[in-house]
């Protein structure tokens, strides 16, 4: 029996600790993009892979999110064909149109916008991947509309950012980029990028150490700007 078919036949809690513990990834099976990866996980029904054995929701590490508020495998498959095959104005629309109403204020959603709108707009080769940030800015708008200045969802958006940083390899300059792109454009709060550097819960622990030693300039540049403010 495969590792696939053994993860499968298990209850879903008892699946993600089986998979945490083998220490696999999707990528070493050879999955090349994300958009890959997102396909293979929603045909199989795989959706546990992708977090830890009881993870919670970033702003209440106490509870557990209900099963009735995820994000579902068909919308998630949906969103990535959308924005992968089409312009980003119909992008937009067509995720609008599609994707159930009740679905669109969920973490998974607003995670897997950015992760796909991320994607993207990535260039370079494979060695070496940076953001087209004229290209990301465009989104921006869309992006700040999803989250509406939820403090849940706007971490959920910084741990796509960190989860793709982590998959890259940490690429010279990415993470900061990404991240004075979202300050600047007033996406993501001056709160909420504390918070992550200050309070991963463990289930996004994978590759923030090394995000946050990378964007050391960019919290001291959030200690500056309340320093003048605090003197104005």
């Amino acid at each position: 029996m495969t590792l696939c078919a053994e993860l499968r036949a298990e209850d879903k809690e008892t699946a993600a600790r089986i998979w945490h513990a083998s220490g696999l990834t999707w990528e070493s099976f050879g999955a090349k993009t994300s958009y890959n990866v997102e396909q293979l996980i929603s045909s199989k029904n795989l959706d546990f892979t992708r977090n830890s054995p009881g993870s919670h929701l970033a702003s209440h590490p106490e509870r557990r999110e209900p099963s009735s508020k995820k994000f579902s495998s068909e919308s998630r498959n949906q969103l990535y064909r959308i924005f992968k095959e089409s312009s980003r104005d119909d992008a937009i629309a067509q995720a609008q149109e599609r994707i159930p109403s009740d679905e669109k204020s969920l973490p998974g959603f607003v995670r897997d916008v950015v992760t796909v709108i991320t994607d993207i707009c990535l260039q370079g080769d494979s060695q070496h991947k940076e953001i087209n940030k004229t290209q990301f800015i465009e989104w921006t708008e869309f992006i700040s509309k999803l989250i509406s200045n939820s403090q849940e969802l706007e971490l959920q958006a910084l741990y796509a950012v960190q989860s793709i940083d982590n998959k890259l390899a940490h690429p010279k300059g990415f993470i900061n980029d990404m991240a004075f792109i979202l300050y600047e454009k007033d996406v993501i709060s001056e709160q909420a990028f504390i918070l992550w550097k200050d309070s991963p819960p463990t289930s996004e622990h994978e590759g923030h150490a090394i995000c946050m030693k990378s964007l050391n300039r960019f919290f001291q540049a959030l200690a500056t700007d309340d320093e003048e403010s605090s003197k104005a």
